[in-house]
């Protein structure tokens, strides 16, 4: 849910106003640094899981890690919300992509594991519900967030607006990363 909702929120929708009103990116440029998200789910999902299947034998230190890393990254965005170098921010999307993936390659695993194969497709397709609607949720949130900050001179969002959007998502993070040392581990040595 938490992890989804930062992807979503910022690759999905807001990241691209952000690049371009704060950074003063091209819509090219913009999208150009986004679309290393989509680069990181790609690749990252048969790294991820191979590191579960193989390196760890286990789900969970992969779902810990994915975490940590979400939140450096929102924990960067907040931080650092002007003065991030553009190939970090390259770095920073490639990021979001790679361990917001955990949640589909490594998540439905974990969660098809949880329940018995009669219902596995069931639970499966149940919490398949969830990254959306934290994405949902979240896009919403951000929005509001952003308008109650008020516009630059520009006319744009403002810098504090964005600001105080990244510690929404830092705190997405937070939660994401608390709930994955909650998890159970699912993995079967055999």
């Amino acid at each position: 849910f938490f992890s989804c909702a930062i992807f979503f929120s910022f690759i999905g929708l807001w990241g691209g106003p952000f690049l371009m009103q704060i950074y003063d990116l091209s819509k090219a440029k913009a999208g150009h640094i986004l679309s290393m998200a989509a680069i990181g789910m790609i690749v990252g999902s048969p790294i991820l899981s191979y590191l579960s299947n193989n390196i760890f034998k286990a789900r969970k230190p992969v779902l810990i890690l994915s975490s940590i890393f979400m939140l450096i990254i929102t924990g960067i965005l907040y931080f650092f919300t002007q003065g991030i170098p553009i190939a970090l921010l390259y770095l920073i999307c490639l990021g979001i992509g790679t361990f917001s993936g955990a949640v589909v390659t490594i998540g439905f695993t974990t969660n098809k594991e949880l329940f018995p194969v009669s219902i596995a497709g069931t639970a499966t397709g149940l919490i398949n519900f969830f990254p959306f609607l934290g994405g949902a949720i979240f896009q919403v949130i951000l929005g509001a967030v952003l308008d109650s900050q008020g516009f630059s001179t520009s006319g744009g969002f403002s810098f504090q607006g964005f600001r105080y959007s990244f510690l929404v998502l830092f705190l997405c993070g937070l939660v994401a990363c608390i709930s994955s040392f909650l998890l159970k581990e699912t993995m079967k040595t055999k």
